[in-house]
Formats: structure tokens, C-alpha cells, sequence
């Protein structure tokens, strides 16, 4: 795997990482979809425990299917995109074995953790990229959980993050078509996205990808980083995706993918993660939906 340096010519260079000190490595098993797989993370952080004491994320089995549908050959030619990989768990998970992958993560925390559980479990091959994505190129300030990797978020100057119990760091950031740009790759087919309330960042530093290759897109839709984080109105995001996308598709309470199709859905999207989805859920954005046939 390799580390991108995105900082070139006369801008500064980021500081030299911190070391990471595992308190207590710990492996684990985890079985998606009768995948198994064994991740290594840091006893006593926040976004392990979670991982280990708790169900799967249903977000795991709905990628996983995604993919399946989505490229039921294999991946083979494939390119994929994981922004906010943390320790390599969606991709361990639901990763096709003949896709090319990149990795985006800007916590330097989560990185060797994240090299090491890609290799471990196939993906080794995956690119990793120790910077986040949003809409331009340069730096910014990624506000770090303190005991939870997975609460990590850019700071930006609109936002609202709290700075109670959380370091701050510079970070280079990226527009994902510059990284793309660079490397000679000249498609994406799949697009997951889980920045806490960056996802419409992510996205227009994506836009000539987004235009050309039309991917699938899974992101994360989380109440909380939308409004403080992103400093938006939810129900105005919803509506900017909708109107950007041929089709949005959320999930009925049995996990079925439904396509959303007006803005009495997207009232529907809102109220459900609100009341039931603890704020916090999935939806798939793409321009065409003949994946749903194959959805199992």
C-alpha cells in the first residue's frame, strides 16, 4: 500500500505524525454475509469496544449487498473509493476481490491499524491515503476524537464542532478528482462516503468523476454532523442530493433498498432517522438502479 504525499511545490508539508501507541491490540472475528474476517484494533478506544460489544452495523450488510448487485462479476476493472476508511472495516467486510481500491483517512491513528487489516484480509493491494477529501485542495483542521476514532471530523471554518474532549491537527486535504488526476485513473465506479457531515464536500471535490463515470454512491446521513460539523439543515441536504442524483434510495425497516421519489420520501427519510435510525443512516445515490434486481 502506498501513501500519497498530496503536498507539492510551495505548499507546506503536514507535521510528522505522532506515533501510534496501541494500549491493548486486540484481534477479532467478525462474519458478514458468511464473509469472515479478523480485524486488529485498540482495546479500549471508543470505536472498537463498539465494534466488538456490539451487533454489526446494518451498514455493513447493506454495502456488501450493494456490491454484490453492483458488480455481480467480480469488480474486475473496478474502481472504488472508501472515504473514512478508519481501521478497514467496511472494506474487509464488503470489498470485491478484483477491484482496485483507495482508502482515504486523514486520523493518523487509524492508519497502521488500517494498513494491517486491509493486508490481512486480502485487500493488500488497496492504495491508502493518510489525508481527507472535501472540495479543494490545501489544508485544514481535523478535530480529533479523543476516546472515539470514528468521531473524528473536519473543522471547518462554517462549522459548529465542539472542542470539549477533542484535540485539533492540520491535515493536507484533497479534492478526490486531483487524486484521481494524479494517479492516471480515469474512472470510479463506487463512491462510500462516512466524513460525519463532509459527504457534500466529498462530493463536489468530485464532481468531473461524478459527471464522466456516474458511480455508485453510499453515504452516510447523519443528523447530528450535518448540523454542527457541515452547518446545514438536513432536510436542505436531502433535498441537494435528490436534485443531483437520478435516484436516492434509502431502506425500509427490513433493510430493502426503496427508491425515494419526492419530497414526501424525503420528509419520510428525515422523520424516520430522526425517530428511528438514532439520527444516523444510509443512503445510496446513482444514476441507474438496475442493481435493485439483483439485490438479495
Amino acid at each position: 500500500a502506498e501513501v500519497l504525499n498530496p503536498l507539492e511545490g510551495e505548499q507546506a508539508a503536514p507535521p510528522p505524525p505522532t506515533p501510534l501507541v496501541i494500549a491493548r491490540p486486540e484481534e477479532h472475528g467478525f462474519t458478514v454475509l458468511g464473509r469472515h474476517f479478523t480485524l486488529r484494533g485498540d482495546g479500549p478506544e471508543g470505536y472498537w469496544r463498539d465494534l466488538v460489544d456490539k451487533p454489526n452495523d446494518p451498514s455493513l450488510e447493506r454495502l456488501t449487498r450493494l456490491i454484490r448487485a453492483a458488480f455481480p462479476d467480480g469488480g474486475a476493472g473496478r474502481v472504488l473509493a472508501d472515504v473514512g476508511a478508519n481501521i478497514g472495516l467496511t472494506m474487509a467486510a464488503a470489498a470485491p476481490y478484483h477491484a482496485a481500491l483507495l482508502c482515504f483517512e486523514p486520523d493518523e491513528r487509524s492508519l497502521p491499524l488500517l494498513r494491517h487489516n486491509l493486508t490481512a484480509n486480502g485487500v493488500g493491494a488497496a492504495q491508502v491515503f493518510g489525508h481527507a477529501l472535501a472540495e479543494r485542495d490545501g489544508m485544514a483542521r481535523l478535530r480529533c476524537g479523543t476516546n472515539n476514532t470514528a468521531t473524528s471530523v473536519l473543522a471547518e471554518a462554517h462549522s459548529r464542532t465542539q472542542t470539549v474532549g477533542a484535540t485539533f491537527k492540520d491535515v493536507p486535504v484533497r479534492r478526490l478528482d486531483s487524486v484521481l488526476t494524479e494517479r492516471g485513473i480515469e474512472r470510479l465506479d463506487l463512491l462510500k462516503i462516512d466524513v460525519e457531515g463532509g459527504e457534500s464536500m466529498v462530493m463536489l471535490g468530485a464532481m468531473e468523476s461524478l459527471t464522466r463515470d456516474k458511480p455508485i454512491i453510499f453515504t452516510e446521513f447523519n443528523l447530528w454532523t450535518q448540523m454542527t460539523a457541515g452547518a446545514r439543515n438536513p432536510l436542505e441536504v436531502l433535498e441537494e442530493w435528490r436534485a443531483a442524483f437520478r435516484h436516492m434510495i434509502a431502506f425500509d425497516e427490513g433493510g430493502r433498498p426503496i427508491p425515494i421519489l419526492d419530497q414526501d420520501g424525503l420528509l419520510w427519510v428525515l422523520h424516520t432517522v430522526m425517530t428511528q435510525r438514532g439520527c444516523v443512516d444510509d443512503l445510496i445515490l446513482c444514476d441507474q438502479i438496475d442493481w435493485l434486481d439483483r439485490w438479495e
